[in-house]
């Protein structure tokens, strides 16, 4: 399914792990290493919400060059959506 989406769309993904975790993550579900993914980001890409602990995803990271309208975020954590309201899709946990 990811390969059918990536010749349609750009697909990044951008997870609250560290690299080295996000990165095997990648491998395993790319595991022929063939580029579905644009770009990987992690932690470190991630802003601090007013100065506090809690982290968000936000889009201006992504949105050199890109329409912020045709971004969207699928994330099982509300919280990291906070400045990404209309862009975000909440999903459960996955076991």
């Amino acid at each position: 399914m990811l390969y059918k989406l990536a010749k349609h769309f750009e697909l990044v993904v951008y997870t609250n792990s560290v690299h080295a975790y996000a990165k095997k993550v990648c491998e395993l579900l790319d595991p022929e290493n063939r580029g579905i993914f644009s770009h990987l980001l992690t932690r470190e890409h991630t802003l601090p919400y007013k100065n506090s602990a809690p982290t968000y995803k936000h889009l201006k990271i992504l949105r050199e060059g890109r329409d912020h309208k045709s971004i969207l975020i699928v994330d099982n954590k509300e919280s990291v959506c906070i400045q990404s309201l209309y862009n975000c899709v909440p999903i459960i946990d996955f076991d």
